[in-house]
């Protein structure tokens, strides 16, 4: 799932944010993460709005958020972004990448990569 932010991410670069990275936090679960990245698809889904396009929503997170739960979201995030990116005129689709990830990531690396999305959509609005 750190990939798939990194690639929304990436994307978020692409229309124009620019944002230091969020600092590192220990000690995140699965469940921040995904509250996170639902306030991402909120931010995401207000600009793709904003440029008149239809965005989906989030019903909700589960009671016992696993980490199969956020790369599910993570991946209607990218969607979303990949299709903001879309509407914006003469732009070209990011290829799938490896962002030279080795080894295991920890929820904390994917919170604040999250973290770090939500600023760059903020930042876009």
């Amino acid at each position: 799932m750190y990939t798939t932010v990194a690639l929304a991410s990436a994307y978020a670069t692409r229309l124009g944010s620019t944002v230091k990275p969020a600092p590192f936090e220990r000690g995140r679960q699965p469940a921040h993460c995904y509250a996170k990245l639902e306030s991402c698809l909120e931010k995401a889904a207000q600009l793709v709005a904003k440029r008149g396009g239809k965005a989906l929503t989030s019903r909700g997170a589960p009671a016992d958020v696993l980490p199969g739960d956020v790369y599910d979201l993570a991946n209607l995030v990218l969607g979303e972004i990949a299709y903001l990116h879309a509407l914006v005129p003469d732009s070209q689709a990011l290829h799938a990448f490896d962002p030279n990830v080795s080894g295991h990531r920890l929820p904390s690396h994917v919170y604040q990569l999250a973290s770090t999305l939500e600023a760059q959509l903020s930042s876009l609005a």
